[in-house]
């Protein structure tokens, strides 16, 4: 517990990041979000969307690496915010549209980290995974679509799930979320 305890200043330098450099951001943030929820289990990702509790689950890992500032877990924040705007414009969010999705994410991302002076060594990563999002959307869209369930089992699987309700879950192909 006591690793997680710098968890609070990052948010908190992060939303006050956001404040500062794209206000409307924040406000998108605020209403999109009952909360931001800090997970340890989360393997492959800086944080998802959990649309149903409206809320933003972070990595704990993402905020405890050495790598880890505020102004990554802003870049996140916004990127989770932009799933939420692209949910609430009905716009589908499933596995076969994910990349689409991603993009325009990373993107969002992208605008502000244009703006934040310390971030600017983030820009050139981020061209490179729009680059890829773009890629994959074109060339593997099958297997995006069973390495995403697989990912999202796995994650039921560390969060504690029963392994019932895990197979269950890939029996019957629900297993999708957005995801960072």
């Amino acid at each position: 517990m006591e690793r997680f305890g710098r968890c609070l200043p990052v948010i908190e330098g992060a939303l006050d990041l956001i404040q500062r450099h794209s206000p409307a951001a924040l406000d998108r943030i605020h209403s999109h979000f009952h909360g931001i929820l800090v997970v340890g289990g989360l393997r492959h990702r800086r944080g998802h969307l959990d649309r149903h509790a409206r809320l933003c689950v972070l990595a704990g890992q993402h905020m405890i690496d050495p790598v880890g500032s505020s102004e990554e877990v802003a870049l996140t924040l916004v990127h989770e915010d932009m799933h939420a705007l692209l949910h609430e414009l009905g716009i589908p969010s499933g596995p076969r549209s994910r990349a689409n999705a991603e993009v325009v994410c990373s993107l969002a991302e992208l605008a502000l980290a244009r703006r934040l002076p310390a971030a600017r060594h983030l820009v050139e990563s981020l061209h490179s995974t729009i680059d890829d999002w773009a890629s994959e959307w074109r060339s593997h869209s099958a297997d995006v679509d069973s390495t995403y369930r697989a990912d999202s089992l796995e994650d039921l699987r560390l969060a504690g799930a029963p392994p019932w309700l895990v197979r269950a879950i890939g029996w019957l192909g629900i297993a999708s979320r957005s995801a960072a």
